[in-house]
């Protein structure tokens, strides 16, 4: 039976290029919807969050009002535009390894690829095709579908198995991130887990977060695509 690879896409699979941020089309769009020079915007942490939340929080420690029934998407249209021209700037890159990694995981024909991550689709569609990995995932549940990360894994499941006319389990499936909430909902939905020290978490942090294999990067592909055929 095919695995279902439910991939992470920031600091898992793309990256911002050194020098480029990883929430600077956020802080774009907060400068410009709010007249304020961007670095005058306290920082948050952002990994393993969804854009909403993500978006709520950045209001949030920096005294704005924010009503997500009226503000989050008029305040994603304005991000949605600096990260597209930034990823057209090419200031986003893949992982080492990670292109060639979804490439033999393709090739081998007992895989089945989607995404669950925090981005918004739109988002997500951007970050992909920056990297040329846009048809690799034609499928997912994404930050647009809900706020709350452990909605998004039943849906993907659901999504992948319309998509690829096959069964879908859980039980087969292996969440790849490189966040502790990554392992956290892997834990939470009883999945098999492969984490990945790419992003802010360190591997003390992936291992307190719940069962995980650990990698340090995909810099290996076949040594990773191992791994994914025996966990």
């Amino acid at each position: 039976m095919r695995k279902l690879l439910l991939f992470d896409i920031d600091m898992t699979l793309v990256r911002p290029k050194p020098g480029s941020s990883a929430i600077g089309a956020m802080y774009q769009a907060m400068e410009e919807r709010f007249q304020r020079p961007a670095q005058s915007f306290k920082p948050i942490r952002v990994d393993g969050k969804t854009d909403p939340l993500i978006v709520q929080e950045l209001h949030d420690v920096n005294g704005i009002h924010y009503n997500p029934d009226t503000d989050y998407e008029p305040f994603l249209a304005c991000y949605l535009k600096h990260l597209d021209t930034l990823c057209k700037q090419g200031e986003r890159e893949a992982l080492p390894g990670a292109v060639e990694l979804v490439r033999l995981l393709e090739q081998a024909n007992r895989f089945h690829l989607a995404v669950v991550t925090g981005n918004d689709r739109r988002g997500a569609a951007m970050k992909l095709a920056a990297v040329g990995l846009e048809k690799s995932f034609p499928v997912g549940a994404y930050g647009s579908d809900s706020a709350i990360r452990e909605d998004l894994v039943p849906l993907a499941l659901s999504r992948a198995k319309e998509h690829y006319r096959y069964p879908m389990y859980l039980e087969n499936t292996v969440i790849i991130g490189d966040s502790h909430r990554d392992v956290e909902v892997a834990s939470a939905h009883g999945t098999r887990c492969l984490a990945v020290a790419t992003g802010s978490a360190t591997v003390d942090e992936l291992e307190a977060a719940g069962p995980c294999l650990i990698v340090e990067d995909f810099s290996d592909p076949e040594a990773v695509l191992w791994i994914l055929d025996r966990i």
